[in-house]
């Protein structure tokens, strides 16, 4: 039987339609990757954000993520694509809010031993001796310090508080700084050998308690605006815990 010799029309239809599924196993090739880079990438990173890093370490990480989610597709994608791309972005942006509140949290440590000297001279009702005027500033940098810890102790999820338990703490914890810190202040002072009444004849204790609050919940403020609630809540609370109240 004569063969049927193939016309070159069809010889071309054959060779297109050959390099199309060279192409689209490629490039679907391509995409898996991007994608499994992308959610290694995403996965390297869960440690950063939940113990403490460096500014730079948190920026670089985010970079990197965000560097393979500008090199991944957007279109076409499965729902699992999807969730990886929605995951990354949603690290990179956690990472760059972790580093901003660092050094804002960086900042605060300077600020506490400034605030004590002011918040000190402002609850003075006599003149007192420089050594005098220098414990009582030790002290409030430490109570300044101490309410703040215990603030981040309280906004922490229970994984968080868990994992914060573990840890070594270098500050004494205050239940509830927000209702008790005369309290606490009139308990340091007795602590030290201080009559209360005599004491209070030049210091105000419930005026210096309550500027103290005050100042602490600047401070959270302050590092809470830096970032989501979401993040605060997930990690922002237990890095600044850790930053000020562990290792420090």
């Amino acid at each position: 039987m004569e063969q049927k010799r193939m016309t070159p029309m069809r010889i071309t239809g054959i060779v297109f339609l050959a390099s199309f599924l060279l192409i689209s196993v490629t490039a679907c090739g391509a995409i898996r990757s991007a994608f499994a880079n992308l959610g290694k990438g995403t996965d390297e990173t869960v440690q950063l954000a939940t113990h403490l890093q460096p500014p730079v370490s948190l920026n670089g990480a985010a970079k990197k993520l965000d560097d393979l989610i500008a090199e991944s597709p957007t279109t076409n994608m499965s729902a699992e694509e999807q969730r990886i791309l929605d995951a990354a972005k949603r690290r990179s942006a956690l990472l760059k809010e972790l580093a901003s509140m660092i050094g804002v949290s960086d900042e605060i440590t300077e600020y506490i031993s400034d605030d004590a000297v002011v918040l000190v001279e402002g609850s003075l009702r006599r003149k007192v001796t420089p050594e005098f005027a220098a414990q009582m500033r030790q002290r409030e940098s430490a109570l300044l310090k101490d309410a703040l810890c215990s603030s981040f102790s309280d906004m922490m999820s229970p994984q968080d508080e868990a994992d914060a338990a573990s840890a070594t703490k270098n500050f004494t914890e205050i239940p509830n700084p927000d209702r008790e810190l005369l309290d606490e202040l009139n308990r340091r002072i007795e602590d030290a050998g201080y009559a209360l009444g005599e004491f209070n004849l030049f210091v105000d204790l419930k005026g210096l308690s309550s500027a103290s609050m005050t100042r602490v919940e600047g401070y959270l403020d302050a590092l809470q605006d830096t970032m989501s609630a979401a993040t605060w809540e997930s990690s922002g609370a237990f890095n600044a815990y850790m930053r000020h109240c562990v290792l420090k």
